[in-house]
């Protein structure tokens, strides 16, 4: 009846939450291997900003 359809409720949800509650574990397991992989060196890139202002037309835009 009704008391056994909550009581497997019940059973469905607390299965549910302890896989979640694995999964997430697992991710953060996975997450911490990518700290062993050899980190790939950055190029070295630079941005430089021109001092003259440049004024736009906005009539000139498409």
């Amino acid at each position: 009846g009704a008391m056994e359809e909550e009581t497997e409720l019940d059973n469905l949800t607390e299965f549910n939450t302890a896989h979640n509650k694995r999964i997430s574990t697992l991710t953060i397991e996975e997450g911490n291997l990518d700290i062993q992989r050899p980190k790939r060196k950055r190029k070295n890139s630079r941005v430089t900003f021109s001092e003259d202002d440049e004024i736009i037309n906005p009539e000139d835009v498409d």
